[in-house]
C-alpha cells in the first residue's frame, strides 16, 4: 500500500493543474474512489470529485481535500519535481507546482 501511494503521489507531483483544470487529477481520484466501491460524483464545482461510501445510520465523517496546483516554478533537483506548464485565466504560460501539498493530501 505504501508503495501505491507513494507512486501516486509522485504522480500527482509531476502531473499538477490549476484550479478548474485538475481534469487528470479529478479523473484520477474518481477512479481510486470507484474502485474502492464508493459511488463517484464528478464534475462537482467543475472539476471536483466526491466519493460517498454507504454504511448505514450513524455518524457521518466527511474528508474534504483540495487538488488545485498554484502557478510556481518547482526550482529543485528531485526526480519528481514538476516539469509542468499551463495557462492562466489570462492565457499566459505558468509553471505548475502543489506547493500547498495537495498533491500528499489527495494521495
Amino acid at each position: 500500500m505504501a508503495n501505491r501511494l507513494e507512486s501516486l503521489n509522485i504522480d500527482l507531483q509531476q502531473n499538477p493543474g490549476l484550479s478548474f483544470g485538475e481534469h487528470r487529477t479529478a479523473g484520477i481520484v474518481a477512479d481510486r474512489l470507484d474502485a474502492f466501491g464508493l459511488e463517484v460524483l464528478s464534475g462537482v464545482g467543475r472539476t471536483g470529485v466526491v466519493g460517498i461510501l454507504h454504511n448505514g445510520d450513524g455518524p457521518v465523517v466527511m474528508l474534504r481535500s483540495g487538488m488545485d496546483a498554484l502557478p510556481v516554478l518547482e526550482d529543485v533537483a528531485l526526480d519528481y519535481a514538476s516539469t509542468a506548464r499551463g495557462a492562466d485565466p489570462d492565457g499566459n504560460e505558468v509553471h505548475l507546482l502543489h506547493a500547498c501539498g495537495h498533491d500528499a493530501d489527495v494521495s
